[in-house]
């Protein structure tokens, strides 16, 4: 029998890292672990003696990592490889979401990378594995192998949404190939890093002319056919009014059809902005909630510094005292960005949106 309470499923939050030992060696090197890692979770086989009053006692293995398995966002098991594969091998699903996965000899030598090396971070939990038991990282993902650019990790390093994920398979292929990508890159997020592995303009004709794996860092259009991989930064700002108790769905709505509208990713929302006396509209608060946007307010001085708003209101003036609450909160959370929807409006509320400037 299990001696914990799950208290994970009532907030559906993943903890840490889950270490799991079967062993007395085993468990010698999950203490060691769980002093090192911050929220670590021990779990140690029945027939282990002398246990951490703080671990917790299972009977099946099988069993209780079906139970665990997706609550956590590192795995750390301290046993044979082939004991690994079997027992995680019914609730893979896909490596957008499987946590990462590491396994470790209960001698201590080997820090093997199993499950979700690249977006799930098992290639570095096996570094830092093998680091705090001077063990030997063991990595065989192919981009790590040849030490060419894993575009899932610089997107992930870089705070990037990757949008379509199957497209990932292309741009490692072609970094695996040796051949250069075509990089659509404003705010230039991955340049620097890409250096020597994108086409550059001026570069030879036969070179340009190739039919070229393309990635997209960018807020604005769609995939296209080809297999474009579309990765997307935090740059625009959602400038919000509406009037009191509005309710979170209708505001949401209207942000979903302006970004079709006009061809953005709610991807790239980085912040949701206002007028100051609408701190408290739940509304609003729960879009950027649900959106996880920061919320930002601005106070009436603010608003009305912003010059030359598209549409401005004498409605909006009278009953909050600026000309504008959407557009001018928009343009001033973008940090003076360029106003890429006007205000759109239903009922009860407005939405206009702002992209922050390219550097």
């Amino acid at each position: 029998m299990d001696s914990e309470k799950d208290n994970n499923s009532a907030n559906g939050k993943k903890q840490s890292v889950a270490i799991w030992a079967l062993t007395r060696d085993a468990l010698k090197l999950a203490i060691r672990l769980k002093a090192q890692m911050e929220g670590a979770r021990l779990f140690v086989g029945k027939s282990v003696e002398d246990v951490p009053p703080d671990a917790t006692r299972f009977g099946s293995l099988s069993s209780k990592v079906g139970k665990e398995f997706d609550k956590f966002s590192d795995h750390i098991f301290i046993m044979a490889v082939g004991i690994v594969v079997r027992v995680i091998a019914p609730h893979v699903k896909n490596k957008r979401i499987d946590p990462a996965v590491v396994a470790l000899d209960d001698g201590g030598n080997f820090a093997i990378s199993l499950l979700s090396g690249h977006l799930g971070g098992a290639n570095r939990l096996a570094a830092q594995v093998a680091e705090m038991v001077c063990a030997t990282p063991v990595v065989t993902t192919a981009t790590d192998v040849h030490n060419v650019p894993a575009i899932d990790v610089l997107a992930a390093e870089k705070g990037l949404t990757i949008e379509n994920p199957s497209a990932i398979k292309n741009v490692g292929m072609a970094f695996l190939r040796g051949e250069k990508i075509d990089l659509v890159d404003p705010y230039a997020i991955l340049r620097k890093d890409l250096d020597g592995w994108f086409v550059r303009e001026g570069e030879e004709a036969e070179e340009k002319g190739k039919k070229l794996v393309r990635v997209r860092v960018d807020h604005g259009g769609k995939a296209v056919s080809g297999g474009t991989l579309m990765l997307r930064p935090k740059t625009l700002s959602v400038g919000v009014g509406c009037n009191r108790n509005t309710p979170a769905e209708e505001i949401r709505e209207l942000i979903k059809e302006v970004f079709e509208e006009c061809d953005l990713s709610l991807h790239s929302i980085e912040n949701i902005a206002t007028i100051e006396a609408k701190a408290d509209e739940q509304g609003i608060v729960e879009v950027a909630r649900q959106l996880d946007a920061s919320l930002v307010l601005f106070d009436r001085d603010k608003l009305s510094s912003v010059e030359s708003v598209p549409t401005p209101s004498k409605v909006v003036e009278k009953h909050m005292g600026v000309t504008s609450v959407c557009e001018a909160a928009a343009i001033l959370a973008s940090g003076s960005g360029k106003l890429l929807a006007e205000k759109h409006k239903t009922k009860n509320a407005t939405v206009a949106v702002a992209a922050r400037p390219c550097t």
